[in-house]
């Protein structure tokens, strides 16, 4: 239903714009600058790249304590 939306909700865009954050350097699709931080200036569009594939998208998403247990996650994604 998510990937319907050219607009979402205020609330879901954040939401997303913060699952950018944290898969940054960890999900090839999201676009990072020289530093490892989020470099888009249309974060919905990139979430629905993301979204293109669910079964991929979840995954990622629930395997991502692993990777941060693994430390393949950067710090900076949190802040």
């Amino acid at each position: 239903m998510l990937k319907a939306l050219n607009n979402p909700p205020g609330d879901v865009k954040d939401t997303f714009l913060c699952i950018l954050h944290l898969l940054c350097k960890v999900d090839s699709k999201v676009p990072v600058d020289g530093k490892g931080r989020l470099k888009t200036e249309k974060p919905w569009p990139t979430a629905l790249t993301l979204m293109k594939d669910p079964k991929e998208f979840l995954d990622t998403l629930n395997t991502y304590k692993q990777k941060i247990d693994a430390d393949l996650v950067p710090d900076n994604n949190f802040k």
